[in-house]
């Protein structure tokens, strides 16, 4: 990929010294935005570079406006898995709430309370629980921080 760019590259310089060296002596007349005095006696080459190189300026804005959004983007989606990350982790610790009934069970009509009495782990109360709170995070002014999870609990 390299080697085509520079290719093209020397191409360009090449095909610009060419037309160059063929126009030396051709002069030519520009009339910007309905202009009452046009310039007149202009080179033909110089038309061309500026042109060239106006081309290569406003692909260059741009490139460099894209290339800004597309990390802000990126910027935000990573804070996005971050956050989602830390949500799946803390849930990941946090012990199982209840039994849950096998679907065969289901269909067979036995339910959960029979479901539940069997499977109860080891050690564990017959009362339910209260379920875990969700993890808390930090304000939307706290954006800059990229640990935003203060290890607290939601209310």
């Amino acid at each position: 990929m390299r080697f085509l760019v520079i290719a093209l590259i020397l191409g360009l310089f090449t095909a610009i010294l060419g037309f160059m060296a063929l126009n030396v002596g051709e002069v030519t007349n520009i009339v910007l935005w309905d202009r009452d005095r046009p310039l007149n006696d202009i080179p033909l080459y110089v038309v061309v570079i500026l042109s060239v190189l106006v081309g290569i300026v406003a692909a260059g804005v741009a490139a460099v406006a894209e290339g800004t959004h597309i990390r802000l983007a990126n910027r935000r989606l990573i804070r996005q898995v971050q956050k989602m990350e830390t949500e799946i982790n803390y849930l990941r610790t946090q012990p199982p709430v209840q039994s849950r009934s096998e679907p065969d069970e289901l269909q067979s009509g036995e339910g959960d309370s029979k479901a539940a009495g069997r499977r109860s782990l080891p050690g564990r109360h017959e009362q339910v629980q209260n379920p875990p709170s969700a993890p808390v995070y930090g304000s939307s002014a706290d954006e800059d921080d990229d640990d935003t999870y203060t290890g607290g609990r939601a209310v």
